[in-house]
């Protein structure tokens, strides 16, 4: 049921490169944001909304990654000090835990109120967070405290945004230092899904290629380098997402001499890696492309 979303989203996304190729990171991050905040909590939630949502959940993202690791923080390897007053020297774990304390907060109550006042004035949400409320609504004092479900939906934010954020930069640079691989997806794709239409959830299944250029981006340089401690509760099977990627050229960007400029292959510290910033030349593969573009999203 998320499919359409995700479609609308991407399609967003490639006007976006169409318009304003340069500011890709920015685009990816925006439209990772959209596509998790209309599934978990309003498909029909407003470009601004969005973008509030997404500002301090990123901020609480930042700051608990931040603080996951030993030695990121003095307290994390010698609780005692956590006794120590506000006021000491080397103290500023304090200010620390206090700004991620409302950063968090944030990230879990006002998204989640945003929801519950929609549902109060009767507006269809369609999305993960009134889904959950309505099944309490029904279990009654057998359901969910609502804290189990806000943590649920902000966790949704969490693994879904950005780190979709960081594997799209993964791809950039991917296909920038491996030209030849772009070329055989993009064969692939004009083979199997031809040059009327964009590739959509249908195709995938007949781009083998495609599918094992994705999978290689997430092995190649996963987004949580450290990994992280999963159980499930019952067998599961995750088949991932798909995001069409082969409607641009992407290569090195050139000097005033026309030399390509290499790009560091530096990547974040942290809970989640990203991929340093860095330029490049993201533009259509044909006119035929660009129409198609500019027509998903009149």
């Amino acid at each position: 049921m998320h499919e359409p979303i995700q479609i609308d989203k991407v399609r967003e996304l490639l006007q976006r490169l169409l318009v304003a190729p340069e500011d890709f990171l920015t685009h990816f991050r925006n439209v990772a944001g959209a596509i998790v905040m209309a599934t978990v909590y309003d498909k029909n939630m407003p470009n601004s909304t969005i973008e509030k949502f997404v500002a301090f959940s990123e901020r609480a993202v930042s700051k608990l990654s931040e603080s996951v690791f030993p030695g990121a923080v003095v307290v994390n390897a010698l609780p005692i000090l956590r006794h120590i007053p506000v006021w000491f020297p080397g103290a500023g774990f304090h200010t620390f835990a206090a700004e991620t304390r409302v950063y968090t907060s944030q990230m879990l109550d006002i998204p989640f109120e945003y929801v519950k006042d929609r549902m109060v004035a009767g507006i269809e949400l369609s999305s993960l967070a009134e889904r959950l409320l309505k099944r309490n609504s029904v279990l009654g004092p057998m359901g969910s405290p609502e804290a189990d479900l806000k943590c649920i939906t902000a966790t949704a934010f969490v693994g879904g945004a950005d780190t979709t954020v960081s594997a799209a930069g993964t791809f950039v640079y991917a296909m920038l230092v491996n030209p030849d691989a772009q070329k055989k997806a993009q064969d692939e794709i004009d083979n199997i899904v031809g040059s009327n239409k964009l590739p959509d959830f249908s195709d995938r299944p007949n781009l083998p290629y495609v599918e094992a250029l994705f999978r290689e981006v997430m092995r190649w340089h996963p987004v949580t380098p450290l990994g992280l401690s999963h159980s499930t509760s019952e067998d599961d099977i995750y088949n991932g997402h798909f995001i069409p990627k082969a409607t641009f050229n992407i290569r090195k960007k050139l000097d005033d001499q026309g030399n390509e400029m290499n790009v560091d292959d530096s990547y974040t510290s942290g809970l989640i890696s990203h991929k340093l910033p860095f330029t490049c030349s993201i533009t259509p593969r044909s006119e035929e492309a660009q129409k198609l573009i500019i027509k998903a999203n009149a």
